[in-house]
């Protein structure tokens, strides 16, 4: 049997139409990849605080990973590849550990202009060494209080020194590895002179407030004082050392 040429002609459109649509739906309908659904891994936090683990692993997570944060519980569900979820395992259990017991070193000195020092406490013969290498101005050195006081990493502490000044701090950090002491906060306070006879209780003002990291068993100078042109400053010397 002869085909007429137009039936022809319409028999190959089909027959290309077929293989075209064929071949679009062997593009689209191939197997989906494996591994579209993440493994999800709870982590339980012991020790550190939970919003700190939590900004500690975020830069961890791969660009579809997810962390859902129980403050409460002190638990992170972390959704993310099996890789990824090895690397963020690893840095919280190296991190979250026990607190670890520092041993602070504080000193309180007044340093003036009035006059030539009589006689200079040996404990701070170091201290005005490195005071003298920043600034000569100062003639007279005097130790107002001295001590070492043991704190835990995320504790505050609080200690008197001298009659007038009382100091306080709080071990955010404690890094093994580094050898590095991180100071949360430190303040240094004088207490105010009472007007008033019959008032209760005592009031401060606050001389220092500051934060920093500090190398263990390396002296720290911390300078206070009003003015520029006055005769009198304060001077902080601290350091720290973790126990093993």
């Amino acid at each position: 049997m002869k085909w007429s040429a137009g039936r022809a002609a319409r028999a190959s459109v089909v027959c290309l139409l077929v293989i075209l649509c064929d071949g679009f739906l062997l593009s689209h309908t191939a197997p989906t990849p494996k591994g579209t659904h993440l493994p999800t891994q709870l982590f339980a936090v012991r020790f550190k605080d939970v919003n700190d683990v939590y900004l500690l692993i975020e830069p961890l997570l791969s660009a579809r990973g997810s962390v859902q944060m129980q403050p409460r519980l002190k638990t992170l569900a972390v959704t993310d590849d099996e890789e990824t979820l090895k690397k963020i395992e690893a840095m919280i259990q190296s991190y979250d550990l026990p607190p670890k017991n520092v041993d602070v070193a504080l000193q309180l000195i007044l340093a003036t202009t009035e006059k030539q020092p009589e006689k200079i406490s040996p404990r701070i013969r170091g201290v005005i060494e490195k005071l003298n290498e920043i600034s000569t101005r100062w003639s007279d050195y005097r130790l107002l209080g001295s001590t070492t006081i043991t704190a835990s990493e995320g504790d505050k502490a609080s200690v008197e020194m001298g009659e007038d000044y009382r100091i306080s701090f709080a071990v955010d950090y404690v890094s093994d590895e580094q050898r590095l002491v991180r100071f949360k906060r430190l303040t240094l306070d004088r207490r105010d002179a009472s007007r008033d006879p019959e008032a209760n209780g005592e009031t401060y003002s606050r001389v220092l407030d500051t934060a920093f990291s500090l190398k263990e068993d390396k002296l720290l100078v911390l300078g206070a004082t009003k003015l520029e042109s006055s005769n009198r400053a304060l001077f902080m010397t601290i350091t720290a050392s973790a126990r093993p």
